[in-house]
């Protein structure tokens, strides 16, 4: 595949590598998200996918004991440059969770809480940021009329889909999905995946999932990961019809993982 332009590149991994435990959780990973795209990273359990996202928004510094080296440019900038803002790094690159985490507060706070954090005060702003979150989230018409609800009272579907609508409200650059949809209905599902194809006009995305069938669908790009190593990366339909590794054909046909 042709390399990206320094144009079209919002994120990109140079030798990137994670330690931890004594074992090479990730190793040398060269990467590209291109903007207003979809990268889809695929890979059996313990590959280092979810280890990838948390540290291109520096969340892996919650855990202690790993050892991050080589770069990751966000926007040409490396995100570990000590001058880096955490908090406005995190607001430009959110991240939705395999597991729904509703704040146990109201659907309207739910999504008002960030901008707040963020400086915005103004009442109407505010509530067009939760309507355009809902709205770009599949969600307003199923709860218009029950802002002031727990968000808790939610199911499971909607509690996710609410979670990315809180991040949406932050007008993010990027939104990193690790698994968002691993234990929803098939509704719940659809709904997710036209939200984020629709969305990457605006917003690029990179999504971290078991299931390749959802990878071939949304995706535009796509990666797969193998204990730590990136084996493969290609446009998806090229990925997934025509590999060039002989380990990513038969992680595609099922025959491990």
């Amino acid at each position: 595949m042709a390399k990206e332009s320094g144009r079209n590149k919002i994120i990109e991994t140079i030798g990137l590598s994670l330690q931890g435990n004594d074992e090479m959780i990730l190793n040398s990973i060269n990467l590209v998200l291109v903007r207003n795209s979809i990268l889809g990273i695929i890979g059996p359990t313990g590959s280092g996918k979810t280890s990838f996202l948390r540290i291109l928004n520096r969340l892996i510094e919650f855990d202690e004991g790993y050892r991050v080296s080589g770069s990751v440019l966000f926007e040409n900038r490396d995100v570990f440059d000590p001058s880096v803002d955490l908090g406005e790094l995190r607001r430009k690159i959110g991240m939705v969770f395999a597991l729904p985490i509703p704040l146990p507060m109201s659907i309207r706070h739910n999504l008002t809480f960030g901008p707040k954090l963020a400086g915005v005060k103004n009442h109407a702003e505010l509530n067009d940021l939760m309507e355009c979150g809902l709205k770009a989230a599949h969600l307003w018409d199923e709860v218009k009329d029950r802002l002031n609800l727990s968000a808790l009272k939610l199911s499971g579907g909607q509690q996710q889909r609410l979670c990315l609508a809180r991040i949406i409200a932050l007008k993010p650059e990027v939104i990193l999905l690790d698994d968002p949809c691993s234990g929803l209905d098939p509704i719940s599902t659809a709904k997710i995946e036209e939200a984020i194809i629709n969305l990457k006009k605006e917003i690029s995305f990179i999504l971290v999932t078991n299931n390749t069938k959802q990878v071939a669908r949304v995706a535009d790009r796509a990666a797969f990961f193998l204990r730590g190593e990136m084996v493969e990366y290609n446009e998806t339909k090229n990925l997934f019809t025509a590999p060039k590794d002989k380990r990513t054909e038969d992680y595609i046909a099922g025959r491990f993982g």
